[in-house]
């Protein structure tokens, strides 16, 4: 009768510590990596969301000003002026695009009017606010809007009653950070829009 005779031999500390660096090596590599490609996922899609959102509030925003029928205000942020707001307003409204909470916001603030620009009269208590622009980067120097007059020409501030009726076309520069507060990340959109309907012997 022969009897069986195992040889079992176990690991060596020093395979042990092998095995579980490798081990953590590889964890390391594959946390590493997916960390990386969902970053870099989220990253796309917020600056694929600020692209569009700045996108359609740009061609918004155009529309608006190149139906003004009068210029109240032209400064580098700030443009106050009677237009439709929507298409499916009766009358004009008086509308002032400006930026607000330390240059990181473009508002519009809406006040309609009873009749179109200038028979009407402002109806103050419906006035409302509209977010245009969230998370807007301003960048240094350079102004949201500028005014050029009929020869294409970008128009020196301050621009006053004095000359304000020069004004042909502006130039519309806008800018937002799309991921985070810290990041390099600036998307920007700039249209001239040339102006139709605004009335000049007011």
């Amino acid at each position: 009768m022969s009897s069986l005779k195992s040889n079992q031999t176990g690991f060596t500390i020093t395979e042990l510590v092998m095995v579980t660096v490798v081990a953590g090596i590889l964890v390391t590599a594959i946390v590493g990596f997916f960390n990386g490609n969902i970053n870099q996922y989220f990253k796309l899609q917020a600056d694929g969301l600020a692209y569009s959102e700045i996108t359609q509030n740009s061609q918004r925003l155009a529309r608006v000003v190149r139906g003004l029928k009068y210029i109240e205000v032209a400064e580098p942020d700030k443009i106050v002026g009677y237009s439709y707001f929507a298409p499916s307003e009766q009358y004009t409204s008086k509308i002032t695009y400006e930026l607000i909470n330390a240059n990181t916001r473009m508002q519009a603030t809406v006040i309609p009017m009873t009749a179109d620009y200038p028979l009407g009269s402002l109806q103050t208590t419906n006035t409302r606010q509209v977010n245009v622009i969230n998370n807007f980067y301003k960048k240094t120097g350079v102004n949201t809007f500028e005014y050029l007059d009929a020869s294409g020409n970008t128009m020196p501030f301050p621009i006053d009653s004095n000359n304000i009726n020069s004004i042909k076309s502006v130039r519309i520069k806008l800018n937002v950070k799309s991921y985070g507060s810290a990041s390099d990340s600036v998307i920007s959109n700039e249209l001239v829009v040339n102006l139709r309907n605004r009335k000049t012997n007011l």
